[in-house]
């Protein structure tokens, strides 16, 4: 007789809880497994989410180009007042000028934009217009016209305690020039009337001693001059002055006889030399100062020639460009013109 096994009914019930168990622990262990890895992987790498923000917001163009008939309502109110200026500075000066970036002179540092205010508003507005150093044409921003890159300089030095004074300035200027010119002539015509009774021949000890000075021979030609015309002697005294300061340029055809294009040489200067010799930096003699060219003037155009080609001191050879031989001596022979 065979013998039967008596089949227990929880049995199943049992296998199938064990079984559901295993399992839920098995996927608790992948699922803690995985995250380990992942995390483990990430470990030690840096979150730069900030800096890619950071360059992402500097990379942002600061402005476009206006091409519809809208672009002078864009211009117009920028010339009236600081607040333009400030808005300008804000939009594309700042990155640089707020924090000295690349050399540039802080923003309020008096020390800073001395020297560079001392060159005037219209060294200060050719540099910005054309880039100097670090910086680019027009502060990087081709949409900024004349009027909102001078409000930004205008606001900048206003800042660091100076006030240029904009185009008021530039108008009290010219009649300071003039005036400056005319003194002269108003000396002499004293000088005239008191030499006049102790000589009696005006003409000849009289005008030419002050006014050989400034070029002016053709003024003994009037010998009435000791009576009542003296304010007309002064006028065409004053005129003949300024005649001389307006035809300075004629004067260098002495340099020209070398053959040196005059015209040629100022846009050179104007795109190369100027960044040193317009302010001096770095010990380069200033354009127009006769009394730091006079030595090196002495030397002759040849040695100056020979030193830019070469370089000196702080100047790379060629004034680090590509300029040939008769390019450098066109570029010398202007500045030379405006320095004796």
């Amino acid at each position: 007789m065979a013998h039967t096994v008596k089949k227990d009914p929880f049995v199943p019930i049992l296998f199938l809880i064990g079984a559901g168990l295993i399992g839920g622990a098995v996927f608790v262990l992948v699922t803690n497994l995985y995250t380990t890895v992942v995390r483990n992987s990430m470990k030690g790498a840096e979150d730069n989410s900030r800096q890619v923000a950071v360059v992402t917001e500097s990379l942002k163009p600061v402005g476009h180009v206006v091409t519809t008939a809208d672009a002078p309502a864009v211009e117009a109110p920028v010339a009236t007042g600081s607040a333009d200026g400030e808005a300008t500075y804000k939009a594309t000066c700042i990155a640089c000028h707020g924090t000295g970036a690349a050399g540039a002179p802080l923003f309020g540092s008096k020390e800073k934009w001395e020297p560079r205010v001392a060159t005037g508003l219209d060294a200060l507005m050719h540099t910005a217009l054309n880039g100097k150093g670090a910086m680019p044409a027009r502060g990087g921003n081709p949409a900024l016209s004349d009027a909102d890159i001078k409000a930004a300089i205008l606001y900048m030095t206003k800042a660091a305690g100076f006030d240029l004074g904009g185009g008021d300035k530039a108008k009290k200027e010219a009649p300071a020039a003039t005036s400056a010119k005319t003194e002269p002539t108003k000396g002499a015509s004293v000088a005239e009337k008191k030499a006049e009774p102790t000589k009696e021949d005006p003409a000849a000890p009289t005008q030419p001693e002050p006014v050989a000075k400034p070029k002016k021979p053709e003024t003994p030609t009037t010998p009435d001059a000791p009576e009542a015309p003296a304010p007309k002697a002064d006028s065409a005294q004053a005129g003949a002055a300024v005649a001389p300061a307006k035809e300075e340029k004629p004067a260098p055809a002495a340099d020209n006889a070398g053959g040196e294009d005059l015209a040629k040489g100022e846009s050179i200067y104007n795109r190369v030399c100027f960044a040193c010799h317009k302010t001096g930096v770095a010990g380069a003699p200033l354009f127009g100062d006769k009394k730091l060219w006079a030595p090196r003037i002495a030397t002759g155009i040849d040695a100056l020639l020979g030193s830019v080609v070469k370089g000196k001191g702080a100047m790379p050879p060629r004034a680090g460009t590509s300029l040939t031989d008769a390019e450098l001596k066109n570029a010398v022979a202007y500045i030379i013109s405006k320095s004796q």
